[in-house]
């Protein structure tokens, strides 16, 4: 899972030193082993936080199921003890906070995402507005 924390150099030497962090401001990623840490150093410019969030996003994992009117009922019927999750979206991508939940809670829910083209299964389920 990714952690996000902060320190501060003036008051933990010990730590950054012990990471060889040199230049401040410095944003350390820590991705699940054994992908390697991703340094982002700003210097003397902004914030680049569309970088941070690009470098962090790829290392949130994805167990969304894409949920089509064939294999709808086998998403349904299978793991009866298992609740389901389902999003109607007009996006094409899974959203990264749908992906984060279904990684976050694999263990204890299923997640599914039905696009707005399967007309048949929004019908079903009664949605009118994506």
């Amino acid at each position: 899972m990714l952690r996000v924390g902060a320190v501060d150099c003036d008051d933990h030497a010990a730590i950054c030193t012990k990471e060889g962090i040199t230049e401040f401001p410095t944003y350390r990623i820590y991705p699940p082993y054994p992908a390697p840490t991703q340094d982002h150093t700003t210097g003397e410019t902004e914030l680049d936080t569309d970088k941070i969030k690009k470098m962090s996003y790829k290392h949130i994992g994805d167990r969304t199921v894409q949920i089509t009117a064939q294999n709808h009922d086998v998403f349904k019927d299978d793991n009866p003890g298992k609740p389901k999750v389902l999003l109607f979206t007009d996006k094409q991508k899974v959203p990264i906070t749908f992906r984060a939940l279904s990684t976050y809670f694999d263990k204890t829910l299923e997640f599914g995402m039905i696009k707005e083209d399967e007309t048949a299964l929004a019908a079903k389920y009664k949605v009118k507005k994506f």
